[in-house]
């Protein structure tokens, strides 16, 4: 990714006061997976990257909710409410839309994520986090960083401590550090 101020200049804005601000705006919902932070090819969303280079998991691409289906009714099944069990700590129905649904199918259906995972190569966010992250320096001390407004679309934030519910990390056995910070 360019740096900001390089390409407003490129594009001929005048910035030689510097850049002030930058609006960031996603849907939230649409998942994407990049097999390093360099292939990342989506303009769309919850994503999984990596730290370091691994072996490619099949370049970015945009997931089709259908194969989360296996996951929401089994998790329907094993959890005592349901499909209701995560409404309390984040208001929001066990669902195929929702990103912690993505990530647990990319942990269990994607051996270079795993992989990652398991070294410590892989972070995950929405698009805003990786926008950030990129912007702050990426591998040299970006920021992983993401607001509780995207935060609460993941069905991983608590809405009354505005944090990473620890119940609902593991259940689903998502590990906390490659969650943006918020």
């Amino acid at each position: 990714m360019p740096h900001p101020l390089d390409k407003a200049t490129a594009d001929g804005h005048n910035v030689d006061g510097g850049l002030k601000a930058i609006g960031l705006t996603d849907q939230r919902e649409t998942p994407s997976f990049g097999a390093n932070p360099l292939d990342f090819l989506s303009t769309k969303l919850s994503s999984v990257w990596m730290l370091a280079p691994v072996p490619s998991a099949g370049s970015s691409f945009l997931m089709n909710f259908f194969f989360l289906d296996d996951i929401h009714r089994r998790l329907e099944k094993e959890l005592s409410g349901g499909r209701s069990h995560f409404v309390e700590s984040c208001g929001l129905s066990i669902s195929t839309y929702f990103s912690a649904m993505k990530l647990l199918w990319l942990m269990e259906n994607v051996d270079a994520v795993k992989d990652a995972i398991k070294k410590g190569y892989a972070i995950f966010g929405t698009i805003d986090t990786w926008l950030i992250w990129n912007m702050t320096g990426s591998v040299n001390g970006g920021l992983h960083v993401t607001d509780v407004t995207n935060a609460s679309r993941t069905m991983l934030m608590n809405l009354k401590t505005l944090s990473c519910d620890e119940d609902t990390l593991k259940t689903l056995c998502i590990p906390a550090e490659i969650l943006p910070r918020l």
